[in-house]
């Protein structure tokens, strides 16, 4: 395993993380250079749901992981490259999943992505002893290959509405999040350091089960769209793919299927923390997968709660995992 550091020697090694508040100037500034009069647009096509940069501490958290700092300058970059990568992927997600047929959506990609391999480009330039040659325009076709194939394999098994076997569905979920486990591996490569296999299988055994909270969080939205996602498809497996919305909701309401998912996610969420909580130089990830696994948790108190009340609207219970 990687020689990771302590949290206090974390904080001796030179590089300070920005401010939630310094995140969103810095992201202002570089969409202005990199988009003049597109900078609304754009900066709406970074944001979530919660109005912040999109995956924006992700970075912090995998860059924690690390002994050895990159500068300031790297950081930034890098920062700036996964927010417009983040947020070309999430709209080319919200287009596959026709939760969206924004123009701004389908324009945008391509120029986030040319923006973001440039500075992704821009953190490398000055690495020195990388373990292997890195190529960032090569990098984003990989991630993009690798993200694309995910989507069309999406579409194939949401169209059979059938369940595949459990390593077909965990590569087609995990590939669809493989954004956060390459910047892993990039922030390696950044450090001189070749990525580490169990560290990175961890990684995809997390966004497994965010993908799988989200679908949860979401299965009405995506019944009514024809989005046969992985929780749809078992709940299939039982009633029928050609079932009416009132017996989805029956089925998902009394049979205990939205519970039992619920469990497995959370469940899921606190293995990984468990395996995170041993290292002590693991804390903001281990910080973060806590929150999400309290979100699953209050999802399904509030699911349980509302079943009790006798309140038909399940998709209203605390919405998807981020």
């Amino acid at each position: 395993m990687t020689n990771y550091p302590t949290p206090d020697k974390r904080e001796t090694l030179g590089l300070n993380y920005p401010t939630d508040s310094e995140i969103l100037s810095l992201l202002r500034h570089r969409l202005r250079i990199d988009f003049g009069d597109g900078l609304d647009e754009f900066f709406s096509l970074c944001m979530n749901e919660r109005n912040f940069p999109l995956g924006s501490k992700h970075p912090e958290y995998l860059d924690r992981l690390f002994v050895v700092s990159i500068t300031k300058t790297q950081f930034d970059h890098f920062l700036v490259a996964y927010i417009y990568l983040a947020a070309a992927t999430f709209a080319m997600d919200r287009i596959c999943d026709g939760q969206s047929d924004s123009i701004s959506d389908c324009l945008g990609i391509p120029e986030l992505l040319i923006k973001g391999k440039t500075h992704l480009s821009d953190a490398f330039g000055t690495a020195e002893n990388l373990p292997q040659d890195f190529n960032a325009d090569f990098a984003i076709s990989a991630l993009f290959s690798e993200f694309r194939n995910a989507m069309k394999t999406e579409e194939r098994l949401r169209a059979t509405k059938l369940i595949h076997s459990e390593s077909a569905e965990f590569e087609n979920l995990t590939d669809r999040s493989v954004l956060f486990v390459e910047a892993y591996k990039w922030l390696s490569l950044l450090r001189g350091n070749m990525p580490e296999e169990q560290d990175v299988d961890l990684l995809r055994v997390f966004v497994f089960y965010m993908q799988r909270g989200d679908d949860l969080g979401d299965w009405r939205e995506d019944y009514l769209i024809g989005n046969a996602t992985y929780f749809l498809r078992r709940c299939f497996e039982h009633i029928g793919s050609e079932c009416s919305e009132a017996e989805l909701e029956s089925f998902v309401y009394f049979s205990g299927a939205y519970e039992q998912e619920a469990k497995l996610i959370i469940g899921g969420l606190l293995e990984i923390q468990e395996q995170l909580v041993r290292r002590p130089q693991s804390a903001h990830l281990s910080a973060f997968v806590d929150r999400q696994r309290m979100r699953a948790v209050k999802v399904l108190s509030n699911f349980e709660r509302a079943k009790a009340g006798g309140s038909s609207r399940t998709s209203d219970m605390g919405g998807a995992l981020h």
